[in-house]
């Protein structure tokens, strides 16, 4: 693979990824601590404290035990909601840009990597399909981005199944990369549904609803 396409991909992958961490993580962050600054004061602080310190602290907390939980909920409960859903769409980010945009770099890159190792391991009794499969289970020396996406499609294609097939029809060695990589390819495409290919908001609209939601009830429960 041309070193200037495997830099190309490598940046536009980790872009969709990271990006989309920092996007829903600010999102979800600055929205709520907005909203939080204009949700309405439900809680006295200024109470009279007769009865002394304790009895003061106990109707605080009796009083205000609604406002604190419900600053909670904006504070951390949504932005966390949010960092979770940013992992979602980064994967689904990824998975678009490296098998559907960028589909013969991705699995060009796999066989390469695949393959090398292959060669430099191929001492002891194990064949080939063998160290391929313990390539794919440890991914040595591939990128985060790139191992966290190969890792999911682990879980929706049988790799080492379809290099066993594949071994009965071609030689699995770095001379043959190329085919290698284009029977990965069109091989994998029998286990891989539609529907986890397309970009889908489903739930970042979802999670935005029930955010405004929940800020609108509370101003008019106040």
């Amino acid at each position: 693979m041309a070193l200037k396409s495997l830099i190309r991909f490598g940046v536009g992958i980790t872009w969709q990824v990271v990006s989309r961490i920092l996007f829903f993580t600010f999102l979800g962050v600055v929205f709520n601590w907005v909203l939080f600054f204009f949700l309405p004061d439900m809680c006295d602080l200024q109470q009279s404290q007769q009865g002394g310190m304790m009895a003061y602290v106990e109707e605080l907390i009796s009083d205000c035990f609604f406002s604190f939980a419900i600053g909670l909920v904006f504070l951390l409960g949504f932005p966390i909601a949010y960092i979770f859903l940013s992992y979602k769409q980064s994967l689904q980010g990824g998975i678009y840009y490296a098998y559907v945009k960028n589909k013969a770099t991705f699995y060009k890159y796999i066989s390469d990597r695949m393959l090398a190792f292959v060669e430099n391991k191929q001492t002891g009794n194990k064949s080939v399909v063998q160290l391929a499969g313990n390539f794919l289970e440890k991914l040595d020396n591939v990128p985060f981005v790139m191992r966290w996406i190969i890792r999911f499609l682990k879980d929706k294609i049988p790799f080492v199944e379809v290099l066993e097939k594949m071994s009965a029809d071609i030689e699995i060695t770095p001379d043959n990369s190329e085919e290698v990589a284009f029977r990965l390819a069109k091989d994998a495409d029998t286990y891989i549904e539609d529907e986890l290919l397309k970009p889908d908001l489903t739930l970042v609209w979802l999670l935005i609803g029930i955010n405004v939601g929940v800020f609108v009830l509370v101003k008019w429960m106040a």
